[in-house]
């Protein structure tokens, strides 16, 4: 096993050499936003993306991936230090980071071949507009389609599971893992800061719980669109919603981890930002679309 091993890692630092040539000319792309906040400010927020070989990853293969991935990023933590680039979330599932830069450090980076983007990392708010009155559920209900035997994985405030329509449980009986309706979660978000996690997303504001509410609740009168299914929810806020988009995508990287475990097999998203939709979003320039986009070869859809 441990020849198997070394000779893994070993074909691993050949693929990247070979790997060299194809982004030796290629320019990093430098949101100008990243640029005019540090004529602002001695450091600024961004998220920064490594380029990567796509065709030397394996589609569904999570662990192969998340080596071929984690090798890249240490060749590129080998040449920065943090007085250019302090890290404050390691993303796994992509070769990205975010973090604080500094003018010294951004051009470091420009001139690294392993670099493809440097964005700005913007705070998110909360996103809810009559989502279940534009559904006609009953009709998927008498189908039979009521959510058993699925998990959503809800990243959002977090969830008041005492909730009667939530399960009804106790904080005691949650951390435990005896809980029938939430059946995990974690909060990224311990202190108002959001610089602290533990493993109990007790929801403060009340929006992770209303959506939840839509996507389970089994209340006879008010009733989710898919009632029988079970949560694993994702606290990515403080107490009054506010965030930002690199723990959304830690929160959604945390769900594709864990899908295995729980039986994951939906991914929704209530937040952003409706001022810092960028032309980037869309077009293959935004780090949480990216880390998001992998779900689907994991079995899981993202409604966000």
């Amino acid at each position: 096993m441990r020849k198997l091993n070394e000779l893994l890692v070993l074909l691993l630092f050949i693929s990247i050499a070979h790997a060299r040539p194809i982004f030796e000319n290629q320019v990093p792309y430098v949101d100008p936003l990243v640029e005019k906040q540090l004529v602002k400010t001695d450091i600024v927020r961004v998220f920064i993306d490594l380029r990567i070989n796509t065709s030397e990853l394996k589609y569904g293969d999570l662990k192969w991936n998340l080596d071929k991935i984690n090798l890249i990023q240490r060749e590129f933590e080998r040449y920065l230090t943090n007085a250019d680039f302090l890290p404050v979330y390691k993303f796994s599932i992509v070769p990205s980071y975010s973090g604080f830069i500094t003018q010294q450090g951004l051009e470091k980076l420009r001139k690294n071949i392993l670099v493809k983007r440097i964005t700005l990392v913007g705070e998110s708010e909360k996103l809810l507009d009559n989502s279940a009155s534009l559904l006609e559920t009953p009709k998927l209900w008498d189908l039979g389609y009521n959510g058993s035997g699925q998990v959503v994985c809800v990243v959002d405030t977090g969830i008041n599971y005492t909730h009667p329509s939530l399960g009804s449980c106790t904080e005691s009986q949650f951390l435990a893992g005896n809980c029938n309706k939430v059946i995990s979660g974690f909060n990224f978000c311990a202190n108002e800061q959001c610089t602290t996690s533990n493993t109990n997303p007790m929801d403060r504001d009340g929006h992770g719980t209303a959506v939840s509410g839509i996507v389970v609740s089994n209340d006879s009168k008010y009733r989710g669109v898919s009632f029988e299914a079970k949560l694993v929810v994702m606290k990515v806020t403080n107490s009054t919603g506010g965030g930002t988009f690199e723990i959304i995508g830690s929160g959604i990287e945390r769900c594709i981890l864990n899908r295995t475990v729980y039986n994951i097999s939906i991914i929704t998203v209530s937040l952003g930002k409706a001022d810092f939709i960028s032309p980037t979003t869309c077009d293959g320039n935004d780090t949480v679309v990216d880390i998001a986009n992998p779900a689907a070869q994991y079995g899981i859809f993202v409604d966000a």
